[in-house]
């Protein structure tokens, strides 16, 4: 049985908890970080760009829901 069978978390309460300004990683890219910019339910995807940001340009890319893994957000400065 794969992974997905044995989650507990529906794909709706996912993507419930994946919002913009989440940070998110992708199994397809391990060890990266990335911050959702925006979540569109008609194509079950989410636009996400590199995290931490730099100042050159980091463009943003739609990837599929079931690709996004939330990640522990980091300490707001303060």
């Amino acid at each position: 049985m794969g992974l997905s069978g044995a989650s507990s978390i529906s794909r709706e309460s996912q993507a419930m908890a994946i919002q913009p300004g989440s940070l998110v990683s992708l199994p397809k890219k391990p060890g990266r970080t990335y911050q959702v910019i925006n979540v569109d339910d008609r194509c079950d995807c989410a636009w996400v760009r590199r995290w931490p940001l730099k100042a050159e340009h980091r463009p943003t890319f739609a990837v599929p829901l079931h690709d996004v893994i939330r990640t522990p957000q980091p300490p707001q400065a303060g």
